[in-house]
């Protein structure tokens, strides 16, 4: 509980009116891994703020076995609800899994942790398109990518997709936005364009103006697929789009950090290079981050990661408890 102190205390200034916000919502927030113990932890913390109606997925018994040897005080079924993991889908969603893991052509792990892990967020997913939830959190164990597979197959549409990843990095001097390290391994300039807007929106509903800068790595533009001329385009897309912040690139991560730009949002050619720039601020950050937010799915959906900790799902289930669209 230390540790989330500490977190807290870091990210209480971002994320006081998103907390504020959500109490005054009280959405149906549902973790895919109920069987953790950090989630339920998180759903006690989610209690105790009041930003959210917690909602669990997993086996009563064994939720309950956890609870009593951990010594939390949650009480199943009264406190949060729990969604049982008898399924008659169960069978599709794993063959979904696969399909899609061929597809891609990612490796197929068959272990049972994994089946579990897959068949659980795909009931979370359901328990949101049903309506009788509002949002839901995975993620706490397996790939980001298996996650977002059963999510999108399941919520996504045309007008709710998934467009992004968004971190927020706690930094000494302010808060740094940066995507997309997850959903996009090359976007193109109309994707790059869409990622920079919903970065923008959510910047905002964070009380901040957003100062975005489309992060180039190289000065060689030489190709047309080369990061520099792909950047080029995306400016030359938003510079066509009525938008009221300020858009700087293409630009090496220095100068957009500098003195002269000081940038709070950077936009990444590639998932590979966001990646590598989020690993470098977790360090530097000390690992507080909030988010990753998925952008696009209408606030139905949030995909954190193994790493997360309890007060990173504290901040990712306030963020599902309150609609982006009270902050517009």
């Amino acid at each position: 509980m230390e540790r989330l102190q500490i977190e807290t205390s870091r990210t209480c200034g971002i994320m006081r009116g998103v907390i504020e916000a959500a109490r005054g919502f009280q959405r149906k927030v549902v973790f895919a891994e109920g069987e953790e113990l950090r989630v339920l932890h998180a759903v006690r913390a989610v209690l105790d703020e009041g930003c959210a109606l917690p909602a669990v997925v997993g086996r009563t018994e064994q939720i309950a076995e956890l609870i009593d040897g951990a010594d939390i005080k949650l009480r199943p079924g009264t406190d949060f609800e729990i969604v049982e993991l008898q399924d008659d889908h169960e069978f599709r969603d794993q063959w979904f899994a696969h399909r899609i893991a061929q597809e891609k052509g990612w490796e197929l792990p068959d272990s049972p942790s994994y089946l579990m892990r897959a068949r659980s967020t795909a009931v979370a997913a359901r328990f949101v398109s049903s309506g009788k939830a509002d949002s839901m959190i995975c993620g706490t164990s397996g790939q980001y990518s298996w996650h977002l597979a059963q999510v999108k197959s399941i919520l996504g549409s045309f007008p709710r997709r998934a467009i992004g990843a968004l971190s927020v990095m706690m930094l000494d001097d302010g808060p740094l936005f940066l995507a997309d390290a997850f959903v996009n391994s090359a976007p193109t300039p109309h994707e790059l364009a869409e990622i920079a807007l919903a970065s923008v929106r959510h910047v905002r509903r964070f009380g901040l103006e957003p100062t975005v800068a489309l992060c180039a790595n190289t000065q060689n533009s030489e190709s047309a697929a080369s990061p520099q001329r792909i950047m080029s385009a995306a400016r030359e897309i938003l510079g066509s789009r009525a938008t009221s912040f300020t858009n700087l690139g293409p630009m090496c991560i220095d100068t957009a950090l500098g003195d002269g730009s000081k940038a709070n949002v950077l936009i990444f050619a590639s998932s590979e290079a966001a990646a590598a720039t989020r690993g470098i601020l977790l360090r530097v950050s000390r690992g507080v981050e909030v988010g990753p937010i998925l952008m696009g799915m209408a606030n139905q959906a949030h995909i954190v990661t193994p790493s997360t900790t309890l007060g990173g799902l504290l901040n990712i289930a306030a963020l599902a408890g309150a609609p982006v669209s009270c902050f517009a």
